[in-house]
């Protein structure tokens, strides 16, 4: 384990972003819970600081962000959507906290919606919406696909009204309207 973990409670969102910035980030090692719990306090300073960081700083802590989570990506640790589910859930918060800004990656609802719907599962609604009534009957795989569907989706919801006018908006939608059937 390196220093980069140390003292991340007490760290406030500057050294974070300082941190986790493209030169801090290329060293760091730790397990997995490392890895958790510093996505977990830059998420909290971030959504602390939201409301007086000016557009430098959302530029900084988006980046650091972003090589926060590829770097704990690429350490070995959690597979699967877990580091894309807490960019999507920190870039919602965000959303409802302070709204969207241009060229800011944790504040795009764009981004946010590509992400998700490039994430999913299955081609197509249609498919979720025909197995979901009888996910009992379905392998584990096919469970756990619908289930990740909605998992996918959850935080798009309180920021729907952001995503209108976007190209792939009816196609979350389509996804929205699926999910109460899904398990």
């Amino acid at each position: 384990m390196t220093y980069h973990f140390d003292d991340l409670a007490t760290l406030n969102l500057d050294g974070h972003v300082q941190r986790w910035s493209p030169d801090g980030v290329r060293t760091a090692q730790g397990d997995v819970n490392d890895w958790l719990a510093a996505a977990q306090m830059f998420a909290a300073r971030t959504i602390e600081a939201a409301p007086e960081l000016d557009g430098p700083q959302w530029l900084a802590v988006s980046d650091a962000w972003l090589q926060l989570l590829a770097a704990a990506e690429s350490s070995g640790g959690k597979k699967g959507l877990e580091w894309q589910h807490r960019d999507h859930n920190l870039t919602s918060v965000l959303l409802q906290k302070v709204g969207p800004r241009a060229g800011v990656p944790l504040r795009d609802p764009a981004r946010l919606l590509d992400s998700v719907l490039d994430l999913m599962p299955m081609d197509d609604p249609a498919t979720a919406r025909e197995l979901g009534p009888r996910w009992r009957e379905l392998s584990r795989e096919q469970i756990i696909e619908l289930r990740m569907i909605k998992m996918l989706v959850a935080p798009t919801r309180p920021v729907r009204p952001l995503l209108n006018g976007l190209p792939r908006a009816r196609e979350l939608d389509a996804w929205l309207e699926v999910c109460p059937l899904l398990p």
